[in-house]
């Protein structure tokens, strides 16, 4: 509520939660669930994705809420999906507050290089999974750039229907969009490589050659895995390699 750009406690007050135990389900149910879904204005919530620590549930109720509440304010003015897919995106991570968990699990998931080569500076171009980082973290830095009042007011006013680029130049001064996207961008980059976490490189290199070992060489590899996790913890590749 407090980073969506306008009120949200109507919406909230009609949603009914219903939570669900479904750890007894056959096993093809339990692959296949989602943690939350919504019909209409009731939210079933699977407990057991709670209990497992695998889902946070202020952010997935919020992720899931925010896009249909979004729609609601737009009204016929302008569709959501006309809408430039990054704002999408970032306005639905960061309002939400899932996008944390997005970062990390991409940065567990990829090489911080190629997580950088799909930064291009908010051009829009067809989106997958790895183009959300780049999303997100643009909002972050659009905050840092301008406050959490200016963030309210250039969602809001997007979501009254105006051009997200317009908005953010004037909110913000800026005579023109490309030095204020580039600024962006920069500000992403930053951001990324500050959050691959210290060793990087060193988890790069040994996972490299432990994809091309045979089973022998692997197992005679872990001593050097477990002297890198130890070296660093709670860096998000770390996840990764246990």
């Amino acid at each position: 509520a407090e980073r969506a750009g306008f009120d949200v406690s109507a919406d909230l007050a009609r949603c009914a939660i219903l939570l669900e135990d479904g750890s007894d389900l056959p096993a093809p149910e339990r692959r296949d669930a989602a943690p939350l879904l919504r019909e209409g204005d009731t939210v079933r919530v699977r407990t057991e994705f709670l209990v497992r620590g695998e889902v946070s549930l202020d952010a997935a109720l919020a992720d899931l809420l925010f896009v249909p509440m979004a729609e609601a304010r737009l009204g016929e003015a302008v569709r959501w999906r006309e809408i430039p897919r990054w704002f999408r995106e970032g306005a639905r991570l960061y309002v939400s507050g899932a996008g944390e968990d997005h970062v990390r699990d991409r940065l567990t998931a990829l090489p911080l290089p190629t997580l950088l080569e799909r930064v291009d500076g908010l051009r829009d171009r067809e989106h997958d999974r790895d183009d959300l980082v780049e999303d997100y973290l643009a909002f972050l830095a659009v905050e840092r750039l301008a406050g959490t009042e200016t963030m309210r007011a250039w969602i809001g006013r997007t979501l009254a229907g105006e051009n997200p680029a317009d908005v953010l130049m004037a909110l913000l001064d800026e005579p023109g969009w490309g030095p204020l996207r580039d600024r962006i961008e920069s500000e992403v980059r930053e951001d990324l490589a500050s959050r691959s976490g210290r060793g990087r490189d060193r988890f790069d290199g040994l996972y490299a050659r432990y994809k091309e070992a045979d089973a022998d060489a692997k197992l005679r590899m872990a001593g050097e895995w477990e002297a890198l996790l130890r070296s660093e913890p709670e860096a998000p590749w770390a996840d990764r390699a246990w």
